[in-house]
C-alpha cells in the first residue's frame, strides 16, 4: 500500500541531517505538491487567505488597515502572509519551529502573484488585494532583495523561527490569529498553548480564525486509502504508523472546540463538513474512539472564527 511506503520513507528520512530539506526536495521533484504556478498561487489565496479575509471583515473590532496578525506554520512559502499584505493588513508575524521559507521562493511566489494580476485572475478571484499593495508587491518581484528579512521586511511581515508558543509579542498587541493545516498536526498540549499565547497578546476582541484538516493525510497521496483511515488504529499502533515528518495528532471536532472555549475565546462560526457516508460506514474505529459520537468522528474539515472574552 502505498501510504504504508510513504510512512516508511517519511520515517527513515525524519533520522538523517537536514531531513525537512530532504522531505521538501522529495515534495517538490516527486509529488511536486510545492512546486508553484500563477494558478495554484491563485487558487490557495482564494482557499485559505480569503477566508480569513472574510473572518476579519465579518467579526473583527477593526478594518484588517489597522490590524497586527499572528500567523502560525509559516511552511515552505509565506503564501498567506504575502495574501494578508495584500488584503490591506497592517503588519504580519509568521511563525515556523525551522526555518523552512527562503528568499528565492519568495521571491518566486511574488513573481507567480504578479503574473495572476497581469492575466487578471488575481482581480477576478480575489476581489480583496488592494491596487496600492498590489503595486508594492510588483517593485518588490521587480528588484527583490536577496535577504529573506530584508524582502519580508518591505510587505510589513516578520518571519519568527522559534517557538511561537513564547512569542515575545507584547501582551494585548495583536487582533488577528491565523493557521492554515496546523492544528492537525501538533499535540493537544501544544494546541493550548499555542491559543494560550493568543489570549495573552490578544488586544480586547481579538480574533481567531482556523482551518483544521481532519482527514487522514495519507489519503491525499493514495488514493485507495480512506479519509477515515487513522481511526482504525489504536494509540500504540498509530506510534508506528503516524509520519514524523508530517505527523497527524487524530483529535477530533469536539476537541478543538472545547480547547477554544477553555482558552477564554467564544466560538462565533463552526463550519464543518463530514466525509462520505459509505467511506465512513467502511471504517471500524479502534476502541479509543469510542467515546466519540458518529457525527463527531465524521467530521473531516473545519473552520472556525472565534473571538477573544474579555
Amino acid at each position: 500500500m502505498r501510504w504504508l511506503a510513504k510512512s516508511v520513507v517519511q520515517n527513515a528520512i525524519s533520522v538523517l541531517p537536514g531531513s525537512v530539506a530532504v522531505n521538501g526536495v522529495l515534495q517538490r521533484y516527486g509529488t511536486g505538491s510545492v512546486v508553484m504556478t500563477p494558478e495554484r498561487v491563485v487558487a490557495r489565496l482564494v482557499r485559505v487567505g480569503g477566508r480569513h479575509v472574510e473572518h476579519q471583515r465579518r467579526f473583527g473590532t477593526r478594518p484588517l488597515g489597522q490590524t497586527t496578525v499572528v500567523e502560525v506554520g509559516t511552511g515552505f512559502v509565506p503564501l498567506l502572509p504575502v495574501g494578508l499584505h495584500l488584503a490591506g493588513a497592517a503588519a504580519v508575524h509568521t511563525y515556523d519551529i525551522a526555518r523552512l521559507s527562503n528568499a528565492g521562493r519568495t521571491a518566486d511566489l511574488l513573481q507567480q502573484i504578479v503574473a495572476a494580476a497581469d492575466s487578471g485572475a488575481l482581480e477576478r478571484e480575489c476581489p480583496w488585494t488592494l491596487p496600492d499593495r498590489l503595486a508594492n508587491v510588483r517593485a518588490i518581484a521587480a528588484d527583490p532583495p536577496i535577504d529573506l528579512d530584508a524582502l519580508l521586511a518591505a510587505m510589513d511581515i516578520s518571519y519568527h523561527v522559534g517557538d511561537a508558543t513564547r512569542s515575545g509579542l507584547d501582551a494585548a498587541s495583536a487582533h488577528l490569529f491565523v493557521t492554515n493545516n496546523v492544528f492537525e498536526h501538533v499535540p493537544a498540549e501544544v494546541i493550548r498553548a499555542l491559543l494560550a499565547e493568543a489570549h495573552r497578546t490578544g488586544a480586547p476582541g481579538a480574533l481567531l480564525s482556523h482551518h483544521i484538516d481532519l482527514r487522514d493525510h495519507y489519503a491525499k497521496f493514495d488514493r485507495k486509502v480512506s479519509v477515515y483511515n487513522s481511526l482504525r488504529f489504536s494509540s500504540r499502533q498509530w506510534r508506528y504508523l503516524n509520519s514524523r515528518m508530517e505527523p497527524q495528532n487524530r483529535l477530533r471536532h469536539s476537541d478543538y472546540l472545547g480547547m477554544v472555549d477553555e482558552a477564554g475565546f467564544e466560538l462565533l462560526l463552526d463550519d464543518s463538513r463530514a466525509g462520505p457516508d459509505a467511506g465512513f460506514a467502511a471504517v471500524r474505529p479502534a476502541p479509543e474512539f469510542r467515546r466519540y459520537s458518529d457525527d463527531d468522528l465524521r467530521v473531516i474539515d473545519m473552520w472556525i472564527a472565534a473571538r477573544r472574552r474579555d
